[in-house]
């Protein structure tokens, strides 16, 4: 077998010698960085792709002597990088895929409550409606909830224009008086 490889340059390394990977690290390390970004477009990612593929040639320095030659050490190295990088990719958009069920999870829960304040509010609201005198109930009614116009409700009822304006009135200000004490009872 062959202990020594020879870089593009013609340098050459001894694979047996320990400073081996520190020189292969320095030779290639540009090179398959920019590979790694074109893959992954994150500066931080794609050197965490390259240093870990040789940090697992440090932690396991027996593969070193297994390649016959630099080129089959470099087509290696490539190949892990790509590997790697698509394997982060595909563990990225499922965190992606997780974070936006979290989000959608969190935007449902808000509707929720949204929908449960509001329905409290109108309880409220209608409850207190129902507490106005019968006239004044029924014409506010007609007009904040039905939209009928003040001539319509003043012909169904056979009463003035002015007589339908004061009893939405005082509806809205027995309104706002209850509710605002119920309010500042809280």
């Amino acid at each position: 077998m062959n202990l020594k490889i020879t870089s593009a340059n013609s340098e050459s390394f001894n694979l047996k010698d320990p400073k081996t990977l520190d020189r292969l690290y320095q030779e290639l390390f540009y090179s398959l960085y920019r590979f790694a970004y074109y893959f992954v477009a994150s500066r931080e990612d794609a050197e965490d792709i390259v240093q870990n593929i040789f940090y697992k040639f440090l932690k396991n320095p027996d593969i070193l002597p297994l390649f016959n030659d630099y080129h089959e050490f470099k087509v290696y190295t490539y190949t892990a990088v790509k590997n790697n990088c698509i394997n982060h990719i595909r563990q990225k958009k499922l965190r992606n895929e997780k974070l936006a069920e979290v989000i959608k999870l969190y935007e449902i829960d808000d509707a929720i409550d949204i929908q449960v304040i509001k329905d409290e509010i109108l309880n409220v609201v209608f409850c207190e409606i129902d507490n106005l005198p019968e006239k004044c109930r029924r014409i506010f009614l007609h007009s904040y909830v039905d939209g009928w116009s003040n001539k319509m409700i003043s012909e169904k009822y056979n009463i003035s224009d002015n007589t339908v304006k004061t009893q939405k009135y005082r509806a809205k200000k027995q309104l706002r008086s209850i509710l605002n004490f119920r309010e500042k009872k809280k």
